[in-house]
């Protein structure tokens, strides 16, 4: 097969593609067009599925950052809270015991 027969094939291929497009363009217009938008409504819906789909999961991941950095303050916040508990502990055994007298000027 030599490149004159492939040019020639394509050559006739196109004119017959545009000769069947063009009658059906004259004859099947209205069907054409109903088909078009239906394959557009199919292939929107799809794209939309497909673009709500990627936004959830964007969503879900900086949710998850943002929960790990909350985990994290949460655990210096209760290890602070502790260490408050346990200093509020250890001035009670500072106080001095109170005597019954307590009331009366010395």
């Amino acid at each position: 097969m030599n490149w004159q027969t492939v040019k020639a094939a394509l050559t006739e291929f196109n004119t017959r593609l545009r000769a069947d497009l063009k009658f059906m363009w004259e004859n099947d217009r209205i069907f054409l067009v109903i088909f078009g938008v239906l394959v557009l409504i199919a292939k929107g819906s799809s794209l939309m599925i497909s673009f709500l789909a990627a936004k959830s999961k964007a969503q879900v991941a900086v949710a998850s950052k943002e929960s790990s950095i909350l985990q994290a303050q949460e655990t210096a916040d209760n290890t602070q809270a502790d260490a408050l508990v346990k200093q509020a502990n250890d001035l009670t055994s500072q106080e001095k015991p109170v005597d019954e007298n307590w009331d009366k000027k010395k």
